[in-house]
């Protein structure tokens, strides 16, 4: 015995109509069937007459064996000039929601539809999500938030104001313009978020990411190798395995932990800091302080205006025209600290590493190869294994942490952070935030 309750209620040329509240009892399945042809007609009056689109599902089932459920799903109706979020659930390729602010629901529970239709809804001022497998999934110019989760690629929320939250497998995924937040997790590679004024953060695995125009804050961990941070005014934080990064013209501090050789902050204003294995690491023109503690072999620190210390192996290490105090302890060699007007430290193995022109401070611990700091007016730091990392003109505040190959910042006013893996991942012009956390590879962020 199966029972269906159902109750409609709509609103049409202002007077409530309201249909009462029906209970059928039926026990075979051709009464079933026949039920369900009737209630679809019916809906289809509904949606017909009153203009408002409706979805149901039907399932029926007892304690016997044999019985079979019955689910029938009405698809939405789409449109455009709308009022709700948007929701994709399942697994549905080539959806698109453009410029839509109606709500749109669909739900897949067991089936797939690789080959769906690209449902389109225009103008969405709330939300928009999308979860689940949907390749080649754009929403574009939505006020509130856009949010993708699942294996989504080649999916771009486009002028989004709020914020803008990828997670899953979404390779090529592009979220543009949007002004408050934009976030990207899980296997995300050539991901860009380009022209978010907030913040903006990746995680998972995204190589070749790049930041640009941040106002606040970039962070990036995971696996993101040749990441670069440019124009962050706040600070720029690189963790985890990124190699070959480079964090420039960032106003506050630089920050570089992990695995990550041939690092370079350079114009820091405040401090620079690396840490871990860093090899070849550079750091020119901090006012303030210069460390760097770990491996890290051929570091040079030059013109910073405190003082310099180098800890741990660094062979031929060289402190130039130190004014305050220069202290090297341990194995580093080739590294060089000239003109540090504030402190400059090295610990650990860190090859070839180079804080020059630091005013603040510039630290690298752990194993740094081929990392350089120039000109960071704040700090900057690198921590743990990051070969070829480079952090320029950071006014702010500039971190790397953890292995991270070939990552660059550069010119980030405020923060910009990397952290985990990260190969290849570039923040450029960040005056936000930018986070990028996981193992992203190849995501490009601009103008965040």
């Amino acid at each position: 015995m199966t029972k269906f309750s159902i109750v409609f209620s709509s609103l049409l040329c202002l007077q409530c109509i309201a249909m009462p509240q029906q209970t059928v009892t039926v026990s075979q399945t051709s009464d079933i069937q026949e039920l369900l042809d009737k209630l679809q007609e019916i809906l289809r009056q509904l949606t017909q007459s009153s203009g408002f689109s409706f979805q149901y599902q039907f399932q029926s089932g007892g304690k016997k064996s044999g019985d079979k459920g019955y689910s029938a799903q009405f698809p939405p109706k789409t449109g455009s000039n709308n009022n709700g979020p948007s929701q994709t659930s399942g697994s549905g390729s080539y959806s698109q929601s453009q410029m839509s602010e109606q709500q749109n629901q669909q739900q897949s529970d067991d089936s797939q539809f690789p080959n769906s239709p690209p449902p389109s809804d225009a103008k969405p001022p709330s939300s928009s999500q999308t979860s689940g497998q949907s390749p080649f999934s754009s929403s574009q110019q939505s006020a509130g938030s856009s949010q993708s989760s699942g294996q989504s690629p080649f999916s771009s929320p486009l002028q989004s104001p709020s914020s803008s939250q990828t997670s899953g497998q979404s390779p090529f995924s592009s979220p543009l313009q949007s002004p408050s937040s934009s976030q990207t997790s899980g296997q995300s590679p050539f991901s860009s978020p380009l022209q978010s004024p907030s913040s903006s953060q990746t995680s998972g695995q995204s190589p070749f990411s790049s930041s640009q125009q941040s106002a606040g804050s970039s962070q990036s961990s995971g696996q993101s190798p040749f990441s670069s941070s440019q124009q962050s005014p706040s600070s720029s934080q690189t963790s985890g395995q990124s190699p070959f990064s480079s964090s420039q013209q960032s106003a506050g501090s630089s920050q570089s932990s992990g695995q990550s050789p041939f690092s370079s902050s350079q114009q820091s204003p405040s401090s620079s800091q690396s840490s871990g294995q860093s090899p070849f690491s550079s750091s020119q023109q901090s006012p303030s302080s210069s460390q760097t503690s770990g491996q890290s072999p051929f570091s040079s620190s030059q013109q910073s205006a405190g003082s310099s210390q180098s800890s741990g192996q660094s062979p031929f290490s060289s402190p130039l025209q130190s004014p305050s105090s220069s202290q090297s302890s341990g194995q580093s060699p080739f590294s060089s600290p000239l003109q540090s007007p504030s402190s400059s430290q090295t610990s650990g193995q860190s090859p070839f590493s180079s804080p020059l022109q630091s005013p603040s401070s510039s630290q690298t611990s752990g194993q740094s190869p081929f990392s350089s700091s120039q000109q960071s007016p704040s700090s900057s730091q690198t921590s743990g294994q990051s070969p070829f990392s480079s952090s320029q003109q950071s006014p702010s505040s500039s971190q790397t942490s953890g292995q991270s190959p070939f990552s660059s910042s550069q010119q980030s006013p405020r923060s910009s952070q990397t952290s985990g893996q990260s190969p290849f991942s570039s923040p450029l012009q960040s005056p936000s935030s930018s986070q990028t956390s996981g193992q992203p590879q190849s995501s490009n962020i601009f103008q965040s």
